[in-house]
Formats: structure tokens, C-alpha cells, sequence
């Protein structure tokens, strides 16, 4: 799926949806729908966030916690 059709529902700004591309495009695994939700949150609180805030709240953790 594409980054585009990944983030349809979502109006980020764009200097946010191009990090946010550029690094889904590179690893797409660590991305799912919980991930643009936690930054549409994070917006709401910061209009603009440090770029490695964003992405550590991005991507998703597929370890389980304490691994």
C-alpha cells in the first residue's frame, strides 16, 4: 500500500506528511493505522514537533514490552 492511500483519512501539514513519507516508504512494517492516529494526537498538542518525537511516536513497536 502506498503512503497515499496509507494516509487518506489524515490532513497533516506538509513538511510533517513529507517525513512522514519518507520514512514509511523506507520501512513501511513499523507503520499501521495507530501510528498516523498518535500523530494527529501529537498535533493537537504541538503543531511542530522535533522530527525524531514524530517519528518515535510513528512507528509502531512490534516487539512485545521489556524486549
Amino acid at each position: 500500500m502506498s503512503y497515499v492511500e496509507f494516509s487518506w483519512e489524515y490532513d497533516f501539514p506538509e513538511f510533517i506528511e513529507k517525513i512522514l513519507e519518507d520514512d514509511y516508504i523506507t520501512r513501511p512494517e513499523c507503520y499501521d493505522e495507530a501510528s498516523l492516529k498518535r500523530i494527529a494526537a501529537l498535533l493537537l498538542l504541538d503543531p511542530e514537533p522535533e522530527v525524531g518525537l514524530l517519528l518515535s511516536l510513528a512507528v509502531t513497536s512490534k516487539k512485545p514490552i521489556g524486549s
